[in-house]
């Protein structure tokens, strides 16, 4: 069975033969070859990057004043800021001249429901000590 791509042309594609004196010598070739490129893959599966620590919250505090200082120049309309009850990152665009919220990433009812669900994990946590 024969397998040809989309844009093949009409002429046909024979696999080369190989007699037997050929290919004893061709297979130990192809086995040094492939011993250098089966140990580069099998390191590069092994190795794994280091986990990743998440930023204090002076470092975060840091890096959303400087998105602002670098925001203010393009887009005025455009506001960083953290959520101090639960640590995350809320994007928001406000009309600079109403200063009325058109669009926050991530939503107001999501902030809520996750403010909702530590709140009921710390009881847990507390009913369980």
């Amino acid at each position: 069975m024969s397998i040809q791509s989309v844009g093949a042309s009409s002429t046909q594609y024979a696999p080369p033969v190989q007699t037997p004196a050929q290919s004893s010598g061709a297979g130990a070739v192809r086995a040094a070859e492939a011993t250098p490129e089966a140990a580069r893959a099998q390191q590069a599966a092994t190795t794994q990057p280091p986990p990743r620590t998440p930023p204090s919250s002076e470092q975060l505090t840091q890096a959303v004043k400087q998105i602002q200082d670098v925001i203010k120049q393009t887009a005025n309309s455009l506001q960083f800021s953290i959520d101090e009850d639960i640590g995350v990152t809320v994007v928001k665009v406000i009309d600079t001249e109403s200063k009325k919220v058109i669009r926050q990433i991530p939503s107001e009812e999501v902030i809520d429901i996750a403010k909702a669900l530590d709140k009921l994990q710390g009881l847990l946590v507390k009913q369980q000590a």
